[in-house]
């Protein structure tokens, strides 16, 4: 399972040219747009469910 934590999600995969760098700040917002990769929180999920067998 820890190759969750270098893999990147197909999900956020940007496809505009235009399209902001992932971990960039909106400047509307003041939010960081989400990473490439998978959130610590789906990771997390992810091994406590294996752990759990």
């Amino acid at each position: 399972m820890g190759w969750l934590h270098t893999a990147s999600n197909p999900q956020r995969r940007r496809t505009w040219p235009d399209a902001p760098q992932p971990g960039s700040v909106s400047p509307c917002t003041g939010k960081r747009y989400l990473k490439a990769g998978y959130a610590p929180a789906t990771v997390n999920h992810a091994l406590s469910v294996v752990a759990s067998f």
